[in-house]
């Protein structure tokens, strides 16, 4: 029996234990919760990386953003959608928006407003945000 594994007087101040205590399942509980730790900070990191430009250009994703304004440069709140993509983005009071994870290539984004929609075409380049600028949305009021 090696020094380290030897037990000390504290184990016995009570008396002779009916089960000595094993060194080896302690060390075995130490080395899972040890693992459980290395995967979730491995699971965080990975994480972080997923949410970066290099992630999104190893992915061929990019990302748009602008502005969307009537005939007058008006900000509309409007809804954003890119063609191929099949989450929606809305626009702010400002009507600025960025819409991300987008995969690379030419893509339609649609304005939709009040019920009416317009499409525009743009170039989304991997790993980058394209900013398309104002895009200018032409408000058609009905006719009663």
């Amino acid at each position: 029996m090696s020094l380290s594994n030897s037990p000390s007087l504290d184990d016995y101040k009570h008396g002779i234990p009916d089960k000595p205590r094993d060194p080896v399942s302690h060390r075995k509980g130490f080395r899972i919760i040890l693992l459980g730790l290395l995967v979730i900070v491995a699971g965080m990191g990975l994480y972080n990386f997923l949410h970066t430009e290099a992630a999104s250009l190893l992915a061929g994703q990019g990302a748009l953003t602008g502005q969307v304004v009537d005939q007058q440069g008006m900000p509309l709140k409007a809804q954003v959608f890119v063609m191929g993509v099949d989450r929606p983005v809305q626009a702010g009071a400002d009507g600025s928006f960025t819409y991300t994870n987008i995969p690379a290539g030419e893509r339609s984004l649609v304005i939709i407003f009040n019920g009416t929609a317009s499409e525009y075409p743009v170039q989304v380049q991997a790993g980058t945000t394209v900013n398309v600028g104002k895009v200018t949305f032409t408000v058609v009021t009905p006719t009663p």
